[in-house]
């Protein structure tokens, strides 16, 4: 290890005075694109909408209760229809 010069000054870039590349920039169009899309993904703009107005806890429990069986109906459509195209097994 050297040992320490006061008089040391740091190096010059050796591209002083030429044109330098300049870094990459996304425009705000691309920022904003990504911007929603990060707040699409962890559910703030679906919790806005649902906070946007007041629901009354036994409409709350009623909504989620119907999403639930359309839900579970879906699934079982799916289901069956999977079936019906011999897929899940040689029934037909």
């Amino acid at each position: 290890m050297k040992p320490f010069n006061k008089t040391h000054r740091p190096r010059q870039p050796l591209n002083k005075g030429k044109f330098q590349k300049k870094k990459y920039e996304p425009s705000f169009d691309q920022l904003m694109r990504a911007f929603k899309k990060k707040a699409e993904k962890s559910g703030i703009i679906k919790e806005c909408r649902d906070r946007e107005y007041y629901e009354k806890p036994a409409a709350k429990r009623r909504r989620k209760k119907n999403e639930q069986v359309r839900r579970a109906q879906k699934a079982l459509r799916m289901e069956r229809s999977q079936f019906a195209r011999g897929r899940l097994g040689n029934v037909r």
